[in-house]
């Protein structure tokens, strides 16, 4: 018990450094994001569009070739200096005969080819067969980190670093030139605005966040003394897996026994694996004179996948069919985090909106019984 009060204590700061960073975030505006919001966060599609827009001279941006020399002096190639690529055509998704290019950059003494990768994996060849199309080429392998393509994909090493291919970054490259963008765009406010979220976006992929900012100044604190080091080590003992399992049982479970009350249901819980879904956790309401009906809701065990349907087991397999193809998820709820365990111990919004799900498919199934 004696370790109690230190942790106390650090929790609290935890709590308060956490505290200060969501309300930068909130005045920054950077919880707010575009991309986030229409799921485009890993979409190497999107990611190429978007880069091939901006470099394009003739883009939606109209700022003619300007980001393109931007981005020309970013990657800062030799090579590329001495040909003009003021009226360049910008192609992505590009079929060639053996593939398919990510971004080409075309004029007609020169051609750069940009082999973009978020977390995909590198294919067969990919590199050599970019380059055996034109070895002329100037060939970029833009990652976020700036790692090294697969020896796979330079076709055993047969190709050079930094003369047949050169390494990009996100990281990097990629936010360095966005920023000299912005400079440019102070007289267009929408479009400086969309490259900032797209700042931002890239931010959070390669870990340059406000957040990474925040796990430096929280190990700051932990490493400050041998106390607080001391109620860190003890906290990390225990399991995540032991937290959710508190949580569930002693916050959640509670809750949806008393809207099974309010409504005259029957609830049950499954953490089995056993139920028609093969989730780790799940619950069920039901009645007695629904017989075989049920409304199940199931979700994995990092509190992810939040899925709800009516089942009617007295129907088999179509039933089970039924259930796979009409399976709802509560999209809000998809990736959980802290917020929504908060929301689960107050008793609210999660809860809620179960609740009221439950209305609906009690309706749904009053329909079907009569």
């Amino acid at each position: 018990m004696e370790n109690i009060k230190p942790i106390e204590q650090l929790l609290s700061h935890i709590y308060k450094i956490n505290e200060h960073y969501e309300e930068i975030s909130k005045i920054s505006g950077e919880n707010f994001n575009i991309f986030n919001i229409l799921k485009l966060t890993s979409d190497e599609v999107s990611h190429t569009k978007f880069i091939a827009m901006l470099i394009n001279p003739e883009g939606e941006h109209c700022m003619n070739n300007l980001f393109l020399d931007l981005f020309l002096k970013t990657i800062n190639i030799d090579e590329s200096k001495m040909y003009d690529f003021s009226n360049a055509e910008v192609k992505t998704e590009y079929s060639f005969g053996n593939g398919q290019i990510d971004i080409l950059i075309k004029t007609n003494k020169k051609k750069i080819i940009i082999e973009n990768k978020i977390y995909a994996k590198d294919q067969d060849e990919q590199l050599k067969r970019y380059h055996d199309y034109d070895e002329n080429a100037i060939l970029l392998y833009l990652t976020l980190n700036g790692h090294e393509p697969s020896e796979n994909s330079t076709g055993g090493n047969t190709l050079i670093k930094n003369k047949d291919y050169f390494c990009i970054s996100y990281k990097d490259h990629i936010l360095f030139w966005l920023e000299s963008c912005i400079k440019e765009t102070i007289k267009y406010p929408f479009l400086r605005e969309t490259i900032n979220q797209y700042i931002l976006l890239i931010k959070q992929l390669t870990n340059q966040t406000r957040s990474k900012q925040m796990k430096n100044e929280l190990i700051d604190l932990i490493t400050k003394s041998d106390e607080n080091f001391k109620a860190y080590s003890f906290l990390i003992d225990l399991k995540r897996e032991d937290i959710y399992e508190n949580i569930l049982k002693n916050k959640v479970v509670p809750e949806l026994k008393r809207i099974a009350q309010n409504y005259q249901l029957i609830f049950n819980i499954c953490n089995d694996k056993k139920n028609i879904l093969m989730y780790d956790y799940g619950f069920s309401f039901n009645k007695q004179e629904w017989n075989e009906i049920s409304i199940e809701f199931y979700f994995n065990n990092n509190l992810s996948n939040l899925v709800y349907f009516i089942w009617n087991r007295s129907k088999g397999e179509n039933s089970f069919k039924d259930a796979l193809k009409n399976a709802k998820k509560m999209e809000k709820y998809n990736h959980w985090n802290r917020d929504v365990f908060i929301n689960f111990y107050s008793n609210n919004d999660v809860t809620n909106e179960i609740e009221n799900k439950i209305k609906e498919l009690i309706q749904e199934i009053e329909k079907q019984i009569v």
